[in-house]
């Protein structure tokens, strides 16, 4: 019901109290404020009908509801209720001292992404291949060998991160990128995504256990990394 904008909250609560057992006069009352929402807009007469039927549950009341744009909340206004949530999960992280991590709303899927970036630069590419500066060019164009090296080696240790870490958590959801160009630090990313139901953060005992999530998979995450990566 999360989704659901004020209007369709009052609609809900008018087809709860409609099937009570209320006098007769409280029941026209009731239906009477409904008809008024219907002469001014507010209201179509196929949800004004499926209000009235009392063989439809509140369940399908409310999936229905879900159909109908007039009902349900814009993106705009999930997105500012979701980025309370999100800026939450921020601060805790800085709090917690996982200052390399970024979080990002995603309305479309109900989710929060925590987003942990590995990236191969020059520089590394220098020191792990031992190769001179004037060989960069024609190993670091697109679709060469640095950016092949990136899809293959590190996909399969983000696979293996994930596949680990699955084990023991259970509010937390994992993925990854492909590999990309990273045109500001010259080289290629590929991120390691963690993924938070709104749902499980609305749930205020939830939140220790999110953070503690969170902390493991970057602690193994760089265990993963370093053990491979590092030459």
């Amino acid at each position: 019901m999360r989704k659901i904008n004020t209007i369709g909250m009052k609609l809900i609560e008018y087809k709860k109290e409609l099937v009570k057992d209320y006098p007769q006069i409280v029941i026209d009352s009731l239906m009477l404020a409904i008809e008024k929402m219907v002469d001014n807009g507010e209201v179509d007469l196929e949800t004004y009908k499926r209000i009235e039927n009392k063989d439809e549950d509140i369940d399908n009341f409310i999936s229905f509801l879900l159909t109908k744009e007039q009902y349900r909340k814009t993106f705009e206004e999930l997105f500012q209720e979701y980025e309370v949530f999100r800026k939450e999960i921020a601060e805790e992280l800085e709090m917690h001292g996982l200052l390399g991590l970024s979080t990002e709303t995603v309305v479309e899927k109900d989710v929060i992404y925590i987003t942990k970036t590995f990236s191969i630069n020059e520089n590394f590419v220098m020191e792990y291949f031992g190769v001179e500066e004037k060989d960069l060019i024609s190993l670091m164009k697109r679709r060469g060998f640095v950016e092949q090296f990136v899809a293959l080696r590190l996909t399969k240790i983000l696979r293996d991160i994930k596949k680990e870490a699955e084990v023991y958590i259970s509010l937390i959801q994992m993925d990854h990128s492909l590999a990309y160009f990273n045109e500001k630090k010259s080289g290629y990313n590929i991120d390691l995504i963690m993924i938070i139901s709104i749902d499980d953060l609305c749930r205020l005992e939830n939140k220790t256990k999110i953070i503690a999530e969170i902390k493991d998979i970057n602690a193994l995450a760089e265990k993963k990394y370093n053990s491979k990566m590092i030459p």
